[in-house]
């Protein structure tokens, strides 16, 4: 996350949301932010931050590594480590 950061210069709110299908071979399409302290995902507020950002291929070959290698698979369950369901999740939290 952090070369991602560095080499691309996107927000927080926008580099931890990035979907593995917006890296591509040459760099990052910009499409989604984080929204309500980190409670939802949206699109992008204004029509320029939707975007490509090149990035080098390094950066591209780390994140591409970890994010098919290393990143936690997703699931339905939406829920904090407490067990208390996220306020926008859709899917019941079960414990």
């Amino acid at each position: 996350m952090l070369y991602l950061a560095a080499d691309s210069g996107m927000l927080p709110q926008q580099y931890v949301v990035v979907p593995r299908f917006n890296v591509l071979g040459n760099g990052v399409k910009v499409d989604r932010a984080l929204e309500m302290g980190g409670y939802k995902i949206s699109v992008t507020k204004t029509p320029a931050d939707r975007r490509f950002i090149d990035l080098s291929p390094d950066t591209v070959d780390i994140i591409t590594y970890n994010a098919d290698n290393l990143a936690t698979k997703s699931t339905d369950k939406q829920c904090r480590s407490s067990g208390q369901p996220i306020p926008s999740a859709t899917a019941p939290c079960v414990a």
